[in-house]
């Protein structure tokens, strides 16, 4: 899997209220435009679903660090046209995307969203 970290002057709790209001993702998951449903319950283990490319696995993991936050994305392809692309092609790909989505997660955890 391709992973990303960046660590967060937010804490981890902040970043979280983000994270779990489903309805604010396309708001900095890049390249979400909509979303279909939220669970209450689901964890930070997720399938994304991007035509034309088929989807992939996201796992998005927080480390707590006080007044600070490490926060990692790790994803792959695991069904479809995009799982073709080697991964030696696919990965710097995704990286570019999940720092994108890092960093507009730090901007809606440092302003309040999810509050």
């Amino acid at each position: 899997m391709s992973t990303v970290s960046r660590l967060f002057n937010t804490p981890a709790d902040d970043i979280w209220k983000v994270i779990a209001d489903g309805w604010l993702y396309s708001g900095w998951v890049v390249g979400a435009s909509r979303i279909r449903a939220v669970d209450a319950h689901r964890s930070l283990e997720l399938v994304a679903r991007g035509w034309p490319l088929g989807e992939a696995k996201v796992v998005i993991t927080l480390e707590d660090m006080g007044t600070q936050c490490r926060v990692s994305i790790a994803e792959d392809a695991i069904r479809g046209p995009g799982k073709l692309v080697p991964k030696v092609l696919r990965d710097p790909l995704i990286d570019v995307r999940n720092r994108e989505t890092l960093s507009r997660l730090e901007l809606m955890a440092a302003g309040g969203a999810g509050s």
